[in-house]
C-alpha cells in the first residue's frame, strides 16, 4: 500500500470515528443550540396560550372552570419555560445522543454547513416555522381535545 493510500484511509477512519464531546460542543455551538432553544420557547409559548385561551373560553362554562383558571395556566405555562434548565438538557442529554447518532465526520459536515451563510439563515428560521406550524396546527389539536374530552 502506497503512502498515499494510506493517508486516506486513516483520514477515512477518523472521518467515521464517534463524534467527540468537543466535535458536538462546536456543532451546537455554530446553531447556538441554548439561544435558539430560547427562541422556540417563545414561539411555542403564543400559540400554546392560545390554545389555553381557546380551551378556557369553550369549557368555561361546561366545566364550572374557577375565574383565575385562564392566568393561573398562562403563569404556569411561562413559568415552566423559563425554568427549563437548557444547560444542563444539552451537556447531558443533547450531546450524548448526538455523539450516539453521528460520526467525527458528519458533525464536521453539519457544523460546516450550518456555520455558512445557508445553515445559518436556516437555523435563525427555525423558531417561526415551528411557530408558524404549532398557530396552524391549533385547530386541529382543539378539535382533538374536543374529542377527547367528550369521550
Amino acid at each position: 500500500m502506497e503512502y498515499s493510500d494510506k493517508l486516506l484511509a486513516q483520514q477515512q477512519s477518523a472521518t467515521n470515528a464517534p463524534a467527540t464531546k468537543e466535535d458536538v460542543e462546536r456543532f451546537l455551538q455554530a446553531i447556538d443550540m441554548h439561544q435558539t432553544m430560547l427562541k422556540m420557547n417563545e414561539a411555542i409559548s403564543k400559540p400554546m396560550h392560545q390554545m389555553i385561551h381557546e380551551e378556557y373560553l369553550q369549557d368555561k362554562d361546561k366545566c364550572n372552570l374557577p375565574h383565575d383558571f385562564e392566568p393561573r395556566m398562562d403563569k404556569i405555562l411561562d413559568d415552566s419555560i423559563k425554568s427549563t434548565p437548557w444547560d444542563q438538557i444539552i451537556a447531558q442529554v443533547m450531546v450524548p445522543v448526538y455523539q450516539k447518532h453521528f460520526t467525527k465526520g458528519d458533525m464536521e459536515a453539519l457544523t460546516a454547513f450550518y456555520s455558512g451563510p445557508t445553515g445559518q439563515k436556516f437555523w435563525r428560521e427555525v423558531p417561526a416555522v415551528m411557530a408558524d406550524s404549532m398557530k396552524a396546527m391549533m385547530p386541529i389539536m382543539l378539535k382533538q381535545n374536543a374529542a377527547i374530552s367528550q369521550r
